[in-house]
């Protein structure tokens, strides 16, 4: 099976170059930035091409992992130049605007799957971790073919709005948030708070600095191209607003009501019972490394 991964070069197409590697098919590895393109195929042991036409014209399964902008195009192209029978995925993190352009260029004996992988490039296995399906023409056999080719992945199936409402909630706010905590700690005692954190704020030091770690431009699509996004920025403004100004006049009832309906509405998640001992659970393997 050749497998071509366009984009190997960023942190996700180096993650997948690496995953079908061990899969023991023949990867060809693509990326315009010529440097890391070399190196990432030195690191895997994988040919490499400079060229997207030659690199997607004999693939079986073409990946496609660039940023959210170049997507479109990069596909499209991909699409033009694959052989009859090739297999081309998309793993961009929103969905509504690349799923219409691909209908829109379906070409006969080209299968497209347009999949989101909800782990990022610090997953040491792909057992266990999810990847959302988005149909494109025939999800059950989208569906299939992914599991197929991810045999080891909890393949779920969403359609394209649900998908970015639902992104907008637990990846651009998740983001947004942190940005928010990043901005207001005092980085220049960074060392002594450690010192003093308990470990509420050393897990979400350890998540704010994860996030952090991304690409910046990555991170800035994530806030920019999810156009379910603002109504959720929009939220966060005004419950901030509410909370603010009860513990400026240091108004004891009224946070006290805020705290209580927040606590209301996380009992509804069935699993908030068992957060603290997860928590707990976490920071223990944090303290081992």
């Amino acid at each position: 099976m050749k497998v071509s991964v366009i984009g190997a070069a960023g942190r996700m197409g180096g993650w997948f170059t690496g995953y079908f590697q061990e899969k023991k098919m023949d990867v060809l590895a693509f990326d315009i930035d010529k440097k890391n393109l070399e190196r990432i195929s030195f690191r895997h042991n994988v040919r490499y091409s400079t060229d997207i036409i030659s690199a997607v014209s004999d693939a079986d399964i073409i990946l496609v992992a660039v940023s959210m902008s170049a997507t479109s195009k990069v596909v499209l192209e991909s699409i033009k130049n694959a052989k009859k029978g090739a297999i081309i995925i998309e793993i961009s993190s929103f969905k509504s605007d690349i799923t219409k352009q691909l209908k829109k260029n379906l070409r006969r004996g080209i299968r497209i799957l347009s999949l989101h992988p909800m782990y990022g490039p610090g997953a040491n296995f792909l057992k266990g971790q999810k990847i959302i399906v988005i149909p494109i023409k025939n999800a059950s056999d989208e569906v299939l073919l992914t599991t197929k080719i991810f045999p080891e992945a909890n393949v779920i199936l969403c359609k394209a709005k649900e998908h970015d409402d639902t992104m907008a909630a637990v990846l651009s706010l998740i983001y947004f948030i942190n940005f928010i905590f990043a901005a207001s700690i005092p980085w220049e005692k960074i060392d002594r708070i450690r010192t003093l954190s308990g470990t509420s704020f050393n897990l979400q030091l350890t998540l704010v600095e994860s996030i952090l770690e991304s690409d910046p431009d990555f991170l800035t699509s994530m806030q920019l191209e999810n156009k379910y996004f603002q109504k959720y920025v929009k939220k966060f403004i005004r419950q901030t607003k509410v909370i603010s100004k009860a513990i400026i006049l240091k108004n004891r009832p009224a946070t006290k009501s805020f705290i209580e309906e927040l606590i209301r509405n996380v009992k509804r998640d069935e699993l908030h019972d068992r957060a603290y001992r997860k928590m707990y659970e976490i920071t223990d393997i944090l303290s081992e490394e």
